[in-house]
């Protein structure tokens, strides 16, 4: 499974840099215990394997942690794309049925509050929305508070979760412009 990497790799070479993003650096063994915390509360909040978590970001250390606890825990992965104006998102969102949505706030200097707030009052399944930065006006929850919700997940669930994961599971569900 392509998450295993991120285990093997934090035993191997804990302190080789894993990824650097936006001068921003971390080791294997920081990349595998904010994988293990992301994961955790993902399953905190009944992310099960096979429900899909969207994520609305740009290339980050954030990305790829959620990214890896999403494969994890056998969870798939769905990309929004930050180009996409609002009725290409809802189309995106109401197709995959993502349990929860974790996005930035601004992306190269667009404000996405407006497309965020009506993600969330659509009927599409999305029961939680998490900002990377500070919350949404008391509609989403912050990814700082999000992950402190791990600790509802026992190290025992965590583990049967992942070894109900197959590695023929998929891991990632990509929209394409149909180019």
């Amino acid at each position: 499974r392509i998450s295993d990497y991120v285990h093997h790799y934090a035993l191997e070479t804990p302190t080789h840099s894993a990824l650097v993003a936006q001068g921003r650096r971390i080791d294997y063994e920081s990349f595998h215990v904010q994988v293990e915390r992301c994961a955790k509360a993902l399953l905190a909040h009944d992310v099960v394997r096979g429900d899909r978590v969207a994520m609305l970001c740009t290339p980050s250390i954030e990305f790829y942690v959620v990214y890896m606890a999403t494969a994890s825990i056998g969870g798939i992965w769905l990309g929004l794309n930050p180009n996409h104006r609002l009725d290409e998102l809802l189309y995106v969102v109401k197709d995959a049925r993502p349990r929860v949505l974790i996005s930035r706030l601004t992306i190269r200097h667009r404000d996405y509050s407006e497309e965020l707030h009506a993600l969330m009052h659509e009927d599409h399944g999305i029961e939680r929305l998490v900002t990377l930065e500070q919350s949404l006006h008391g509609l989403g929850t912050s990814f700082s508070d999000f992950l402190n919700e791990a600790s509802r997940t026992s190290q025992a669930d965590y583990r049967q979760a992942l070894r109900a994961v197959r590695g023929s599971d998929t891991a990632l569900l990509v929209y394409t412009s149909g180019s």
